[in-house]
């Protein structure tokens, strides 16, 4: 029976703006986002991310469909060896869930 309300509520009670702050746009935003982190390591084929509840506390959303990701991600060095890299962008997702990535950052 919660079950079913919440999706009741879920269905019927996002407008627009919301549905852009939803867990599928944070998701989107981030996975976007690591797709150009693995772009810039030596390893792209190691890298490794965190899990998915701490995907969603790794993003904030600033509104409007603005997103500001502060993450990490495991991979291999030149030498082999894995190194934990911090990293972060602004993610924008626009009309037809198009994600523009910017200011990315990797320590």
């Amino acid at each position: 029976m919660v079950a079913i309300t919440f999706f009741i509520i879920l269905a019927l009670g996002s407008s627009d703006d919301e549905s852009k702050n939803s867990s599928y746009y944070k998701m989107l935003a981030y996975n976007t986002a690591s797709e150009y982190v693995k772009l810039e390591l030596k390893s792209p084929s190691s890298a490794k991310f965190p899990g998915l509840t701490q995907k969603s506390n790794h993003v904030i959303v600033k509104g409007d469909g603005e997103f500001k990701i502060s993450s990490w991600v495991e991979s291999k060095n030149s030498f082999g060896v894995m190194i934990r890299s911090n990293w972060s962008c602004k993610a924008i997702i626009g009309s037809n869930d198009k994600v523009k990535i910017s200011n990315l950052a990797i320590d």
